[in-house]
C-alpha cells in the first residue's frame, strides 16, 4: 500500500522529500510505519501526527492505502 506523506517544518527527514509518498506493509500501524521511515518509538512522542487531517497520538492507528500523513516535531517556547 502507499501512504502519502509530508513534512512540515524543521522535523529530520533524512532522504525523504518535504512531500513524499511512501511505500507500507498491509496492516501497518502508525507506529510501525514511523519506525519503518526511520524514528525508533522514543521519538514518537516529539511528532505531531495528522492523519487524514485529524491530529492523532494512537501509534496504534492501522494504515490505509492512500492514507494521508503530515509529520512534523512538538515545538515549545515561552
Amino acid at each position: 500500500m502507499q501512504i502519502q506523506v509530508e513534512f512540515s517544518g524543521p522535523i529530520q527527514r533524512g532522504n525523504w522529500a518535504q512531500k513524499e509518498t511512501i511505500p507500507a506493509n498491509d496492516g501497518s500501524t502508525l507506529g510501525e510505519f514511523l519506525v519503518g521511515i526511520g524514528y525508533p518509538p522514543e521519538q514518537h512522542t516529539h511528532i505531531l501526527v495528522a492523519h487524514n487531517g485529524r491530529v492523532t497520538r494512537d501509534s496504534d492507528t492501522v494504515l490505509r492505502d492512500g492514507d494521508a500523513l503530515q509529520l512534523s516535531v512538538l515545538l515549545g517556547g515561552g
